[in-house]
């Protein structure tokens, strides 16, 4: 019997909501109001200054930070889709703080159901095989297309990556992802 194809899912902007709450402390903080609309790169952090950096990353780095992260729009009926396909494996980047992997693991298991077995800590998501690969990262998404060339690689649509290209494996929606897992599985 074939194994069950595999899904590979970023978390920060894909499944959960990272952007909103680290721009509400930007502004709280240090007075500055950014909407991702505002800019044209992935990393939001590269246009903050060394003293918003330091602000933004100390209250990111408290305990609860990560686990008070939200879902994004329809991810949670996503993942029940997705799971009725194919085996999903979340691959996620942690962040510095001392307790964001033990809260990135409860929260997607409380919206999610993944298990512990299905989360990767990693921010070498190149390396993880699987056949098909989402991430909103471009540099993330080239990286694994090079490793994994008979993989389907996707860039899940954030504003702030509208004008960085990939527009033909952009998805948009949970169900242009859901259209594009079902054709290959065909």
């Amino acid at each position: 019997m074939a194994r069950r194809k595999r899904l590979l899912i970023d978390v920060d902007e894909v499944l959960l909501d990272f952007q909103t709450p680290a721009f509400a402390i930007l502004e709280k903080h240090c007075g500055r109001k950014l909407t991702p609309y505002d800019y044209e790169v992935w990393d939001m952090f590269s246009l903050f200054s060394e003293k918003e950096k330091a602000t933004v990353f100390a209250e990111i780095e408290k305990p609860g930070f990560c686990r008070g992260l939200k879902p994004t729009p329809g991810a949670c009926q996503f993942m029940e889709e997705a799971r009725d396909l194919v085996d999903v494996f979340a691959v996620t980047s942690h962040f510095h703080s001392p307790t964001w992997v033990h809260e990135r693991d409860a929260s997607l298991k409380e919206f999610f159901a993944f298990k512990k077995q299905e989360i990767v800590h990693t921010s070498a998501k190149f390396l993880i095989q699987g056949d098909f690969f989402l991430d909103d990262n471009p540099g993330h998404v080239s990286a694994w297309m090079e490793e994994n060339p008979t993989g389907v690689a996707m860039l899940w649509h954030i504003p702030n990556t509208r004008t960085l290209g990939m527009d033909d494996i952009r998805m948009k929606s949970w169900d242009q992802v859901i259209t594009k897992v079902r054709s290959t599985l065909r």
